[in-house]
């Protein structure tokens, strides 16, 4: 079994988020926290058979919708420098990776490409 982080499920996820094309993503409304939760329910659904141990959880508050987890994960993202917030209001994110990169760290991620784009399809939907 390999371990994934939650630094490692939102690296990939936003790794097969460049390579479809999408490289900048609304944070409003709490869709963000919507398409991240599902994606969250789809890893937790296909884990065991992909031989993924998940070392972290995701709860969307049930009032408001929106997870602490979702949050510090982004703030580790932007340190890691992989995105950043648009001013005024930080609601706008944008995706610092190109696809070459994408596809090259993709695969050393656990489950891989093929795993975080069906993650993605979920993210989509």
């Amino acid at each position: 079994m390999r371990i994934l982080t939650g630094a490692d499920f939102f690296t990939g996820l936003f790794y097969a988020l460049v390579l479809r094309g999408e490289k900048v993503i609304s944070l409003e409304g709490g869709y963000f926290d919507e398409a991240v939760d599902r994606s969250f329910r789809k890893l937790m659904d296909l884990s065991e058979k992909q031989g993924i141990e998940v070392s972290f959880r995701i709860r969307l508050h049930p009032i408001y919708g929106d997870s602490v987890i979702i949050r510090q994960e982004i703030l580790g993202a932007m340190q890691r420098g992989l995105v950043t917030l648009d001013a005024p209001g930080n609601k706008v994110m944008r995706i610092r990776l190109t696809e070459d990169e994408a596809v090259a760290l993709l695969e050393e991620i656990a489950g891989g490409r093929e795993l975080f784009m069906r993650l993605t399809d979920e993210f989509n939907q």
